[in-house]
């Protein structure tokens, strides 16, 4: 596991809240996980857990008010971005850290030609280029992301461009700068599979190429298994488990984990139907007390420590992985949830 001293991005003990009728909601909870040079960290989850409130703090772009950060540091290339000013910040974003925005099909704006969108994201840190220059180093960005006949095609609106060449210039925007960080936040929401194969292997491409870490913010795990190095998993805006990729899908140790891979549709598997999560997400102005995920657990079995104590992250199997599971020793190699939680190898 990357420690803080040599990661590319380090967040530790972040959280934000946001005021509610009858009290704060805190959405994120102590959120603490690095990400080395070259490296990718899968984040997943349902919608509601934490994930895009993560990334949109790490960037400074949460909506401050009504959203506040109420402790933590992220740390990237030596500073912390919640302590920076305003202007350094603007300064780095983009530069050192970048972020791939949810839905390509309405990330840009449609008022202004692509080329016009990703020449404005050359401008934001060099601004002494003119406009012949900046103009060539934006098409050069859209080459580099395999957009065909860039210097025409970059002239059209974007309702013009399919959602996975649009997505293509959301990426180019991201890496003009060769930042140290990328955030991918869903990155294939709206795409079909084989455009979605295309903008996976573009940004594994990119990263060979230029070593950059990378967030993916995936609720698909398909997308997570096919780019992650390691996988870090919330509920309730809180980590539940972080481990490498291949041991949390051959072995979950948290039984919301467990219970995410059952839920996948497999084709080596003969079932006759999907085994659902049963119940909803809770409500963050009301939390359930104890394990956030006890009301849903299959595992708690009645059991009163589920509900009376919050699991801290604690590591199993080795200091390389974390679970918050007060039982999660009853997954280790045990057939006890098997009716329910069947996952992939």
């Amino acid at each position: 596991m990357t420690t803080a001293a040599g990661a590319a991005l380090s967040i530790r003990h972040l959280s934000v809240r946001f005021p509610a009728p009858g009290g704060a909601v805190v959405a994120v909870d102590d959120v603490s996980f690095d990400v080395g040079p070259g490296e990718t960290v899968g984040v997943v989850g349902e919608s509601g857990c934490g994930k895009t409130v993560t990334a949109l703090a790490v960037l400074g772009l949460l909506p401050t008010p009504p959203g506040e950060v109420t402790g933590g540091q992220v740390l990237v290339g030596g500073r912390d971005l919640l302590t920076i000013g305003a202007r350094e910040l603007r300064r780095l974003r983009g530069k050192e850290v970048a972020m791939v925005f949810q839905d390509p099909m309405t990330a840009l704006h449609p008022a202004y030609p692509v080329l016009d969108q990703v020449v404005e994201a050359v401008w934001a840190h060099e601004p002494e280029l003119g406009p012949v220059a900046a103009r060539a180093r934006a098409v050069e960005a859209l080459d580099l992301v395999g957009v065909p006949d860039a210097s025409r095609r970059a002239r059209a609106y974007p309702h013009e461009w399919s959602g996975g060449m649009r997505q293509r210039a959301m990426i180019a925007m991201a890496v003009l700068h060769r930042p140290r960080v990328l955030i991918a936040d869903e990155p294939t929401t709206a795409l079909d599979v084989t455009v979605q194969a295309q903008v996976l292997e573009l940004l594994r491409g990119i990263q060979r190429e230029h070593h950059i870490a990378i967030v993916v913010i995936s609720h698909d795990l398909g997308v997570i298994a096919e780019m992650a190095d390691r996988v870090v998993v919330m509920y309730a805006g809180r980590i539940v488990e972080a481990a490498e990729v291949s041991e949390l899908f051959a072995q979950p140790r948290h039984p919301y984990t467990a219970g995410l891979l059952a839920s996948l549709p497999r084709l080596d598997v003969a079932r006759e139907r999907l085994v659902p999560i049963v119940g909803s997400p809770p409500n963050l102005a009301a939390k359930p007390p104890g394990c956030a995920f006890h009301p849903r657990c299959p595992l708690r079995a009645g059991r009163h420590r589920c509900v009376d104590d919050v699991p801290e992250l604690r590591p199993v199997d080795g200091a390389e992985r974390v679970t918050a599971c007060h039982y999660a020793g009853e997954l280790a190699g045990s057939t006890r949830l098997e009716a329910e939680v069947d996952v992939p190898s």
